[in-house]
This record gives structure tokens, C-alpha cells and sequence, in this order.
């Protein structure tokens, strides 16, 4: 038996098209001061040492 591949008879480009005109006002951008030390800060990690007790495993000598 021979196999055919059928090939498609209809070739189409296709254009999307934009049909909203930009907007009349530039973007409004917000300044939102943020402390550097809010993101540098280690805060959080205080509620975790006083929930669990991690014990230190060291090597007698």
C-alpha cells in the first residue's frame, strides 16, 4: 500500500488587526517609596527560630 499525504489547496496569510486606537493619556506611573532594608532584612525568620528548637550536633573531640 503507498501512503498519500494530503497536502492543503488553500494557502492563507492571516493579519490580525488592531482596532483600539491608543489611548489619548500617557501612562500613569506610581512612585511607591520602599525601604531597602524591608527587602534586606531577616525579620521573618525570628518567628521560625522560636517555633522550633534546632539542635547542634557537633563531634566530640
Amino acid at each position: 500500500m503507498s501512503k498519500k499525504t494530503a497536502a492543503s489547496p488553500l494557502l492563507i496569510r492571516q493579519r490580525y488587526q488592531n482596532p483600539f486606537p491608543p489611548p489619548p493619556f500617557p501612562p500613569k506611573l506610581l512612585h511607591i517609596s520602599t525601604d531597602p532594608g524591608r527587602y534586606a532584612g531577616y525579620r521573618f525568620l525570628r518567628n521560625l527560630e522560636k517555633e522550633r528548637e534546632v539542635p547542634v550536633i557537633s563531634d566530640a573531640d
